[in-house]
């Protein structure tokens, strides 16, 4: 069911001889602000899939950049050039 079906439940109208419509009652409040529900659920679905999926793996691939003496964060690179590149990083050159 549509927005303006529901509204036209509370209008009344009456048509006019110039084939138009005269609201005959305050009917401000029900055009005031628009039908927002379904970008508000859009935008709680984006939020719940960031803060359940994307951050969670966000977060466990920033911190085995912490870890680089445990196991390098990129598979192909092997372990003696991590730890390589590790000392300079914290060397700070």
């Amino acid at each position: 069911m549509n927005v303006f079906h529901i509204i036209s439940h509370y209008s009344h109208w009456r048509a006019t001889p110039d084939n138009n419509v005269e609201v005959l009652n305050d009917t401000a409040d029900y055009y005031r602000y628009f039908e927002a529900t379904a970008y508000a659920e859009f935008l709680y679905s984006c939020v719940e899939q960031t803060v359940k999926h994307d951050l969670p793996e966000e977060v466990e691939f920033l911190t085995s950049f912490s870890r680089p003496r445990e196991s390098p964060p990129v598979p192909c690179i092997p372990h003696k050039v991590v730890e390589i590149f590790w000392r300079r990083l914290t060397q700070g050159r």
